[in-house]
């Protein structure tokens, strides 16, 4: 973020600029670290969100690769925590029978729900240097990760309506993302802007659905 009175840049949670300058996104006040707006106010901020230029969210042959990358990476751990797998044959087919998507659920709940909102996040969020933040620019909450992970599991064809959502849409969200309300956007991107978070109509394969979104995000600045 730059000032627009001298040009010098900016942290995006910056209050004021080094020339006196104050910026427009914390009065909006969509940041919360506890000096912004309170009372009515400050509950009219909390319906506030940010956007991030377009070329700061992740495409969908980036993402594509991501997905690949990422789900190498549960099967090969997976198949190593199999190993042992043939000793506990010896005991019991029927155990052998639980533990396999039992340990894969584990494996998948760590890796996409626990590892991903965090700091380190997978390997292949690492490897193309994004992070996914929500409609504020912060971490998700491991409740709305939980729910983004889980609409991959309620249907077989999630999975594609999902990435082939992304090129249609101005914020590069996937179906998912508009379903948990999140970004997945470059590591050292900052918000653009801020604007109220309103709710959007879409008709999906007959189905009717409500998602929110920032208004006013100028997605295709460059």
């Amino acid at each position: 973020m730059k000032c627009p009175e001298c040009g010098l840049d900016q942290h995006y949670k910056a209050k004021q600029c080094r020339c006196g300058y104050e910026f427009e996104a914390w009065k909006l006040g969509y940041y919360s670290d506890g000096t912004g707006p309170t009372g009515s106010e400050s509950a009219a901020v909390s319906k506030n969100g940010v956007w991030f230029h377009r070329p700061d969210y992740l495409g969908f042959w980036k993402r594509t690769i991501v997905a690949t990358i990422d789900i190498l990476v549960v099967l090969i751990v997976f198949a190593v925590v199999l190993i042992p797998a043939p000793d506990i044959a010896e005991d019991s087919e029927y155990a052998v029978g639980l533990f396999e998507p039992l340990i894969f659920g584990f494996i998948c709940a760590v890796y996409y729900i626990v590892l991903k909102r965090s700091r380190v996040g997978t390997v292949g969020y690492r490897l193309f240097g994004v992070q996914i933040v929500d409609l504020h620019g912060e971490r998700p909450s491991l409740f709305r990760m939980i729910s983004r992970f889980s609409f991959i599991l309620l249907g077989p064809l999630n999975g594609i309506i999902d990435l082939l959502w992304i090129p249609s849409d101005d914020q590069r969200q996937a179906f998912r993302d508009k379903w948990s309300r999140t970004y997945v956007v470059k590591r050292d991107a900052h918000p653009a802007g801020s604007g109220r978070i309103i709710t959007r109509r879409y008709n999906v394969m007959g189905f009717n659905l409500v998602f929110e979104e920032v208004e006013g995000c100028e997605a295709t600045a460059e």
